[in-house]
């Protein structure tokens, strides 16, 4: 959360929201929260990829507050609830909406990411982030706290909701360590993105077949992983790799090394 000039020259509160293509229920619980007089605008990318989104019908249909994929340059108003459009970015600037069908960010478009980035350039500088976000997010944090608290007494102790309440309670110190030290990230995407690929391989990784496929899979692992270091799309990286490989002189194969890599097809490479 961030305080920003978007419609007039009073301070009004801007709400990023991100959320993978399973934060439907907790995105609408928000949704249902949020008061009718809500003096800003909130932003929600969900990871919908090119598939046609329900998403603004839903918010809308949840809550006190109208919903919309946003125009291009569309003004900012307040009591508005944006949700990204299918394969594009959503940023915010100069009081308006932009759309960008940039590069994917983690292989994702719509993404997190670039809404993040440019509300923290919209709503300020980097100096003092710690006094910023205990002055701005820390009371949103403490009136999202008693919130949950109220509300959990209410709800089945076997509902989802419910159980996503008391694990958030039970990570509190944690979550809240970030408006104590600026340097951390206000959200943990980075180490989710680096853990996923071994949440979903976990099963494969035991069985290779035999001795000589788990040090063939551990070297593509490796080619995968330096690619990304790297700033490569694995990909590329590889298809071009691969496709060159045969002919290519031995004395040059340093050419073919991540840190040197030059694809021969610039245009298939960016595709």
């Amino acid at each position: 959360m961030a305080a920003n000039r978007s419609e007039d020259s009073l301070s009004c509160v801007t709400i990023v929201i991100g959320g993978s293509a399973g934060s439907l229920d907790t995105l609408l619980a928000i949704a249902r929260a949020l008061p009718a007089d809500l003096p800003g605008a909130v932003f929600v990318v969900a990871h919908v990829g090119r598939s046609r989104s329900m998403l603004p019908g839903l918010l809308r249909n949840a809550g006190q507050l109208t919903a919309s994929h946003p125009r291009e340059e569309e003004p900012i108003r307040r009591g508005h609830i944006y949700a990204a459009p299918p394969d594009r970015h959503m940023l915010i600037g100069d009081g308006k909406v932009c759309l960008w069908r940039g590069p994917r960010t983690h292989f994702t478009r719509p993404a997190i990411d670039p809404l993040f980035r440019s509300a923290a350039r919209t709503c300020g500088s980097r100096s003092g982030p710690e006094r910023r976000r205990q002055l701005q997010s820390k009371p949103i944090a403490e009136a999202l706290a008693a919130w949950a608290e109220g509300t959990v007494r209410q709800l089945s102790r076997k509902s989802e909701l419910a159980q996503a309440f008391r694990y958030m309670r039970a990570r509190w110190t944690a979550l809240v360590r970030c408006f104590d030290d600026g340097r951390l990230a206000l959200d943990n995407n980075p180490a989710e993105r680096v853990l996923r690929c071994v949440a979903i391989g976990r099963k494969n990784y035991l069985f290779a077949g035999s001795d000589a496929g788990g040090r063939r899979a551990a070297a593509i692992y490796s080619l995968i992983e330096s690619a990304k270091l790297n700033g490569l799309n694995p990909q590329h990286y590889l298809a071009d790799m691969l496709a060159r490989i045969a002919d290519h002189p031995a004395r040059r194969i340093a050419e073919l090394l991540h840190w040197n890599w030059q694809p021969l097809d610039a245009n298939r490479a960016a595709a």
